[in-house]
């Protein structure tokens, strides 16, 4: 596998995808920096 990520012939499609997950990231509430949020806590499991 080879990143294209700098590839000017690839620059419209990361330009496309980058727009496509920021916008998802806002609808879903995603933390774009990174970090998780805490998980549920379900009875019985250990914490």
């Amino acid at each position: 596998m080879h990143n294209r990520y700098d590839d000017p012939r690839y620059a419209d499609v990361v330009r496309e995808l980058t727009g496509r997950l920021t916008a998802l990231q806002a609808h879903y509430g995603d933390t774009p920096d990174g970090h998780l949020p805490p998980a549920p806590h379900r009875e019985g499991l250990p914490r």
